[in-house]
């Protein structure tokens, strides 16, 4: 990794790069090693990773800074501690704000992916990770509408209990809400999509973070223009 990223640096003027693996911080040695070498060779180098909320502790959070990494992606799923159960996470909420706080402590940006939309999945679950939207100190959020992949057992679930309408599956396109659980309809999974990143992302005191980190021009168009997107998405749907 490191050759391929000084060839990255040397022959394409390469420094930003995502470090594509699903859990980047699955071997903390590896990764303190990783991060060791290319604070040594003084890089200079921006970079992203996904990782697991469970796998993080502050040794290897530092590192990770020490090295340039700037945001790292988990997959949160869902602040209800029932619904993380039934979808066999094995995961805690308490474990999703403790990474929160630990990039936060570092200066990295933190990205939390959440699903709705599971057969398990009620008004009640989702007013959960509503709640936790409101106050968490995350940077950044997504939220996906859960999609009956063939061959999955949340598939063969949602098949069986007639969840969705089986004519209506495209492939993979997942961009394309078609399930619902056993108490909300798909159309209501929209609007609970839609509640919880306008939650998250309409507090007055997240817009004024985010602004206050601000510090280049091309930074400033990259926000704006993420803002607008949002807000259209909004609106289309």
């Amino acid at each position: 990794m490191i050759k391929e990223i000084e060839e990255c640096i040397t022959k394409y003027n390469i420094n930003n790069f995502f470090f594509s693996a699903d859990t980047f911080t699955w071997d903390k040695q590896w990764v303190i090693e990783l991060c060791a070498k290319i604070t040594k060779k003084n890089m200079h180098i921006r970079w992203g990773a996904n990782s697991r909320v469970d796998t993080l502790d502050e040794e290897m959070v530092a590192w990770m800074k020490k090295a340039g990494c700037y945001i790292i992606g988990f997959g949160a799923e869902s602040a209800s501690q029932h619904i993380l159960d039934k979808m066999r996470k094995g995961i805690t909420v308490n474990q999703i704000e403790q990474a929160v706080g630990l990039c936060e402590k570092y200066g990295i940006n933190s990205f939390l992916i959440f699903i709705i939309g599971l057969p398990w999945e009620t008004n009640d679950t989702v007013n959960e990770t509503i709640k936790f939207v409101k106050k968490t100190a995350a940077s950044f959020i997504e939220v996906n509408i859960a999609y009956p992949f063939p061959g999955t057992e949340f598939y063969n679930i949602a098949k069986e209990n007639r969840l969705f309408d089986d004519s209506l599956l495209m492939g993979h396109d997942y961009s394309n809400p078609l399930v619902k659980s056993f108490s909300l309809s798909t159309s209501e999974l929209r609007n609970m999509r839609k509640k919880i990143l306008w939650a998250f992302y309409m507090r007055f005191n997240y817009i004024l973070k985010q602004i206050v980190k601000v510090k280049t021009v091309g930074a400033a168009f990259g926000y704006l223009n993420y803002g607008i997107r949002l807000i259209t998405n909004f609106l289309k749907t």
